[in-house]
């Protein structure tokens, strides 16, 4: 490096660094601008620590959506931030510098005001905030070109309901052009310029015998379930450290019981012969995460076909729909108690969450434990402190051990009085 010149060493970094879109990393760079003259390791945990501000987001619009799928039953709205907030790999990704952090936090938003559009009269005011949200996505993320496929099938399907062709032309055009002017241009000028953004997608590699999309889906499932479902749930150190296998062994039994219980679900509502709203959001959030998952699939088809090699699907390619993932658990979960055992149906409902908080607990332990000695205390402390800003060190440290643990028994105990259920 040292070697070339100012201006080549300049254009390797500009040619590298346009694959994703700037949103993200311009957001970051107003912290890092912000406290310039501080330390290195100062502004690099500040811009962690505002990392924050995408999973409480995420976590609040889990919330809302909540009500919205149940808006009669409290405890589940209580439960489903509780179950996206401690998932363990959710979390330990949202820790970190990471454009996932955007990308889950608007697929978090996209997916609450689809299920707005479906559950509220026609508002304009809805079709342009999804495009500015769209937009925004693709000066994000690249994938973000997938959510955008699935909001606008959606806003179709809104559209030809509302069944008045005026009104529909006119929110289409409106929705288009918020979703141009507030990113969708990062996409256009490329086709004009071809300067930046690409799917590093090429031609298709020729040089040996690619597979059907039917093996590719095939040897994927495999994969998925042996390695990116225990990895969805946690893998740290860079694939090294994972959970313990006993829990992983749970987790999956527990994931094949939500799977038999949302077939349950289903029979009972085919057998009453009725289509209620929480089935209509229940089949969007379906819909959101199948065709998401399906297009993470196919992507990495095509990325083979052209590529020679399988770009791989790792467990946290998963989270933008995990709002969805956790509602679609705890409905198959609960849908083997019968409407009559209200009160053990909610005590379920309170361990599920109980428990998601303690595998976040089991988590924290594997992740520190492979990197430090738990004890003594004091020896944790000094080790832990090694390269971190002067705040988050020392006794400084320690206090945040201490009002961390006190406020999440806090919010343990309020959840298990929690009485309020429909």
């Amino acid at each position: 490096m040292e070697s070339a010149s100012t201006q080549e060493r300049q254009k390797m970094v500009k040619q590298e660094s346009t694959y994703y879109p700037p949103l993200y990393y311009f957001s970051g760079s107003l912290i890092y601008r912000v406290f310039y003259e501080t330390g290195l390791l100062s502004r690099v945990f500040l811009v962690r620590i505002t990392q924050l501000i995408f999973i409480i987001f995420t976590v609040y619009l889990s919330y809302l959506i909540s009500k919205i799928v149940f808006p009669k039953e409290e405890i589940i709205q209580l439960m489903i931030p509780t179950l996206v907030s401690f998932h363990p790999m959710f979390t330990f990704v949202s820790s970190g510098i990471n454009s996932d952090n955007i990308m889950n936090f608007l697929f978090t938003l996209v997916t609450y005001l689809i299920l707005r559009l479906f559950n509220s009269r026609y508002n304009i005011r809805l079709f342009i905030s999804l495009g500015i949200i769209i937009g925004l996505g693709f000066l994000s993320r690249p994938n973000f070109i997938l959510v955008a496929g699935i909001a606008t099938l959606f806003v179709l399907i809104k559209l030809i309901l509302v069944k008045d062709f005026k009104r529909s032309i006119k929110s289409l055009f409106i929705y288009i052009f918020a979703t141009i002017i507030s990113g969708g241009w990062w996409l256009i000028i490329p086709l004009f310029t071809s300067s930046h953004f690409s799917l590093d997608i090429g031609r298709v590699n020729y040089t040996y015998t690619p597979p059907t999309f039917a093996q590719h889906f095939s040897d994927t499932m495999k994969k998925i379930i042996a390695e990116t479902i225990p990895w969805y749930w946690g893998v740290f150190k860079w694939l090294g450290v994972v959970l313990p296998r006993i829990v992983g062994k749970i987790l999956m039994r527990f994931l094949v019981l939500a799977g038999l219980g949302m077939v349950l679900y289903l029979i009972q509502k085919i057998k009453s012969k009725k289509i209620d709203k929480e089935l209509i959001n229940l089949s969007i959030l379906g819909i959101l995460f199948f065709t998401y998952s399906g297009g993470i699939i196919f992507f990495d088809y095509i990325y083979k076909l052209t590529r020679g090699y399988s770009l791989g699907i790792q467990g946290r390619y998963f989270f933008p729909p995990i709002t969805a993932e956790m509602i679609i658990l705890t409905v198959g979960l609960t849908a083997f108690f019968p409407k009559k055992l209200v009160k053990a149906r909610n005590l379920f409902i309170k361990t599920l969450g109980s428990g998601m908080i303690v595998l976040n607990g089991i988590a924290l332990h594997t992740v520190i434990s492979s990197y430090y000695d738990l004890l003594p205390f004091s020896k944790f402390i000094t080790q832990a402190s090694q390269y971190k800003p002067w705040f988050l060190k020392g006794n400084f440290l320690s206090l945040i051990f201490l009002f961390y643990f006190s406020f999440l028994l806090l919010f343990i105990y309020r959840m298990v009085k929690f009485k309020k259920t429909v």
